[in-house]
């Protein structure tokens, strides 16, 4: 999913920096996978109930954002982010200026 991700917004859109939104409780995989793909990890903190929100990942967003984690339920607390907001979020950004991809994992 991320190389997917970052080759589309390569080839596609001509993001040639790339970067990924993630809550400071997302899985280690992710770090790993960024480092990997050569994609900068943009690290927002969640809230005090332990997720992610969608006014944290709009703050977060630039011209160069190809992806957004969330989680359902996300590790290491098992609480669900704020998938809702966070798809409005995406939602505006396709509306008015260019898109990202969101996706939503189980770890």
């Amino acid at each position: 999913m991320m190389k997917a991700c970052r080759d589309y917004s390569r080839y596609v859109k001509g993001i040639c920096n790339p970067e990924m939104i993630i809550g400071d409780s997302a899985h280690a995989a992710y770090f790993k996978g960024a480092e990997y793909f050569k994609i900068k990890l943009v690290m927002v903190p969640v809230g005090a109930d332990y997720r992610l929100s969608g006014k944290a990942v709009k703050k977060a967003v630039t011209r160069n954002t190809i992806l957004v984690i969330a989680s359902a339920p996300g590790f290491p607390h098992g609480v669900v982010d704020h998938i809702e907001d966070i798809a409005q979020v995406r939602q505006s950004y396709v509306t008015f200026s260019g898109d990202f991809d969101a996706n939503c994992s189980s770890c």
